[in-house]
């Protein structure tokens, strides 16, 4: 790297993934790094999972920074698009011969083919990730196996971002070494979440109205995959307890458990306290999110949930389960919300009366939630990213 050249980093992926899009844009509209996006395959290609279903996703349509897709096909592997084994990223690598390459994570053979690579040309390997790739549950630390080939990947990262208080414990376990960390914020797209989509109290209530929410309900949003590791079951069978309480539950998103949570919705004689907004493309999210009043985020197993963030953005009070990767940061330090113990209806019971019987204080969690969102920005981002890059480009 020349010291009065621009560092050239090579950022690879599995597909366009809808928060990093934003974070790119802003990074090549600087003008301080040269970068180029590599992914596996386009995202409108394959089946998400989570979502079960197609996406293509609307945020940033026309972004500008330069990017190559390697169009893996990925109905050769059973149409998971963590099976993303492309030859071409060689070639690509080779052909750009970047300063610096940027893995995000490592639970996809492109991550490992792309090291490999930066490896055998003795390239800068910069890497952050969210904490649930190999090994399984983030709580068990993993398989053996998966804990060897983990810390084999960090052993030659120059640079490990983390996202929060867990995800930087999850890298130290790993190999990373603290002097060579640092935090970086998850960045949803703030041209879309920073918007007021209400101009009047009226307004806002006439659009909860038609969602069957009354003046004086709760909304408690559950935002996100509706999968199992999501937990959205508790949500359903947690206002079947609930039955002298003014709240609703809105479901946002999509998933596999879909239409069994409408039948156990049914089947507790809930479904009246229940609306289902289905999958919304990332323009449309902001409206229901700030008609909302508190995130619920029930799941078990959760790095650092963007849904959350959005949630804090809009104003709105969070309330975590304890297995949520970002309730050290946004709850313990911040005072946005709420956490319960995951699982735990009874528990969930108690922290969801005091949502919607004081009012005073889930003001002052919104006010907190939306306070501390101020530093997840594209530009905190970009400030950050830069640095570290000047640093490994001996400039500092």
């Amino acid at each position: 790297m020349g010291k009065n050249s621009k560092t050239k980093v090579a950022f690879v992926f599995t597909h366009e993934i809808q928060y990093f899009t934003n974070v790119l844009d802003e990074l090549h509209h600087r003008g301080n790094v040269d970068l180029l996006s590599i992914y596996a395959n386009h995202t409108q290609a394959i089946i998400d999972p989570g979502f079960n279903r197609t996406i293509n996703w609307d945020n940033r349509p026309a972004p500008c920074f330069p990017s190559v897709v390697l169009a893996n096909r990925p109905e050769k592997f059973g149409g998971r698009y963590s099976s993303t084994w492309c030859r071409g990223i060689f070639r690509e690598l080779s052909r750009y011969d970047p300063d610096v390459v940027h893995l995000n994570g490592y639970s996809a053979v492109i991550q490992w083919l792309a090291w490999l690579w930066a490896v055998m040309h003795r390239k800068a390997i910069i890497v952050r990730g969210d904490g649930d790739t190999l090994g399984g549950a983030r709580k068990s630390g993993g398989t053996r196996l998966g804990r060897l080939l983990a810390r084999l990947f960090t052993s030659r990262a120059r640079h490990v971002f983390f996202q929060g208080v867990e995800n930087k414990g999850f890298w130290m376990q790993r190999g990373a070494k603290p002097e060579a960390m640092s935090w970086i914020p998850c960045v949803p797209d703030n041209l879309i979440y920073r918007k007021s989509e209400f101009t009047t109290a009226e307004e806002r209530q006439r659009f909860r109205a038609e969602a069957g929410a009354g003046a004086h309900e709760t909304v408690f949003l559950v935002s996100g995959k509706l999968d199992a590791r999501k937990r959205p079951q508790d949500a359903i069978e947690v206002i079947s307890k609930l039955k002298d309480m003014p709240c609703r539950i809105w479901f946002l998103g999509s998933g596999p458990l879909e239409k069994s949570l409408q039948k156990l919705a049914g089947k507790l004689c809930v479904s009246e306290r229940i609306h289902w907004w289905g999958f919304r493309n990332q323009t449309e999210i902001p409206k229901i999110l700030q008609a909302s009043d508190v995130l619920l985020h029930p799941s078990q197993q959760d790095p650092w949930p963007y849904s959350v963030l959005e949630g804090a953005m809009s104003g709105l009070a969070l309330l975590l389960s304890n297995q949520t990767g970002s309730h050290p940061d946004l709850i313990s330090r911040a005072g946005a919300g709420l956490i319960f113990k995951c699982g735990d209806l009874d528990d969930l019971s108690r922290v969801m009366r005091q949502f919607a019987f004081d009012a005073e204080k889930r003001a002052v969690f919104r006010a907190a939630a939306q306070a501390t969102s101020l530093q997840y920005t594209e530009t905190c981002f970009c400030e950050i990213m830069e640095e570290a890059l000047l640093k490994l480009n001996g400039m500092r």
